[in-house]
């Protein structure tokens, strides 16, 4: 067996999109795919070139899920080689008046408690592969400028992420290890149903939306050999 990806919210589009493409390119690789309610998705999937694919289902959102992911991952393997986070809570516009506390709580447990929890049982072997282990986290192009408006929650989510993913890259210097990002605009999936379509259009958000499949050349790249030099960056995508 040769690449190990850990996929986190792989049932997605965008994650599911980047499975497909990884599939045709890669050898051999075991793709452990985390799923928290729809695991057809990924059945769908046919594997190909001596490919697997695990599927793992778990609500990161409740710490102890996470944990019992993690060991799922040891059963499997000792460690991934590679990490990609993808889970978010659904897009919507709140002004903050209206946002709950418990909602915020509950997209950090979601979004960066879950990855800590899970980079912190992995990390030390990451680091000692033959090759650079690489992480990879899914943000936003409201970390870069100006957000959208009405989208606190969202924000605030995706900066705190931004700062772990910049402090491990500080960490982990000069260890066989990559922390980057990618940061593209809002993305044409069901991430968006909150969202009446007369406000993405008002809004200016769908002028610049992106397909999963513009955004998975770049992700690509940030989990390659090439980027082997690339550390500790947020890669801007607009559409």
């Amino acid at each position: 067996m040769n690449n190990i990806y850990l996929i986190l919210g792989a049932s997605s589009e965008i994650g599911s999109a980047l499975i497909r493409s990884l599939n045709e390119k890669e050898r051999e690789a075991l793709f452990l795919s985390h799923y928290r309610s729809h695991p057809d998705v990924l059945r769908e999937i046919e594997m190909k070139n001596g490919n697997q694919l695990r599927a793992l289902q778990a609500d990161l959102s409740l710490s102890e899920e996470v944990e019992g992911l993690i060991g799922e991952v040891r059963e499997i393997c000792s460690s991934p080689t590679h990490i990609v986070h993808l889970p978010a809570d659904l897009y919507e516009f709140q002004k903050l008046k209206d946002i709950r506390w418990e909602s915020v709580l509950h997209d950090m447990e979601l979004q960066l408690h879950s990855i800590m929890q899970i980079l912190a049982a992995f990390l030390p072997k990451m680091t000692k592969g033959e090759r650079n282990g690489k992480v990879l986290f899914m943000l936003s192009e409201n970390t870069v400028g100006l957000p959208a408006k009405y989208t606190v929650k969202y924000t605030v989510g995706k900066y705190a992420l931004l700062g772990l993913m910049r402090s491990l890259a500080s960490d982990y210097e000069g260890k066989r290890i990559n922390f980057n990002a990618v940061s593209p605009s809002v993305m044409d999936t069901k991430f968006l149903r909150k969202i009446d379509e007369r406000l993405l259009e008002i809004s200016g958000v769908r002028e610049h939306m992106l397909k999963p499949s513009e955004v998975t050349p770049a992700m690509e790249y940030l989990l390659s050999p090439a980027s082997d030099r690339v550390n500790g960056q947020n890669l801007l995508l607009r559409g």
